[in-house]
């Protein structure tokens, strides 16, 4: 099953409005045929902004926070922690995330048979029901006229996670890259 958030909080020149159209409103009455347990979800928005001020620049610092886990600061312009670790909603976290939910659900060999290393791309389209909801969205886009999928080079996408690693809580030695 798919996991969803259940709610996005901003902290500054939070619009309603403009929030529930960019995470749902353009597309949840037109998106059709999503795989089974895969739905538009539409998490709780919340805004917190203490000073409306605008800013033509990058926020220097982005805070993420999870139940029973606490605040994580991230640096805006590395994306990483203050403490210069990967970040937990990185890509290379996610992933080994999802390698372990994966092992803790048995569902880890339908996905990867017998390695120990694997591509967070290939670990991604092996997900089927994953890549038809993906393919489904981007098809809405289209027929909408929203534009097309923006891609991320190769090298941004095509890392590798250590299995084995992933379900033994995880060592980063990834060199800086997935996130």
């Amino acid at each position: 099953e798919p996991i969803y958030l259940e709610s996005i909080s901003i902290g500054s020149m939070f619009n309603i409005n403009h929030m529930k159209r960019t995470i749902y409103g353009r597309i949840e009455n037109s998106i059709n045929e999503l795989p089974q347990d895969y739905k538009v979800q539409k998490p709780q928005l919340r805004g917190y902004c203490i000073l409306p001020r605008r800013s033509t620049s990058h926020s220097p610092h982005c805070i993420n926070w999870i139940i029973n886990e606490g605040i994580e600061i991230i640096k805006g312009s590395l994306g990483r922690t203050i403490e210069n670790k990967l970040s937990r909603v990185c890509k290379t976290s996610l992933a080994n995330e999802y390698i372990k939910l994966c092992i803790a659900t048995n569902n880890l060999s339908t996905l990867i048979e017998n390695e120990t290393n694997i591509f967070y791309d290939s670990l991604k389209n092996k997900n089927k029901n994953y890549i038809a909801a993906k393919n489904q969205l981007i098809s809405t886009f289209k027929s909408l006229n929203f534009g097309t999928w923006v891609h991320k080079p190769e090298e941004l996408k095509s890392f590798e996670l250590d299995v084995v690693n992933a379900s033994n809580n995880i060592t980063y030695n990834y060199n800086n890259q997935g996130c």
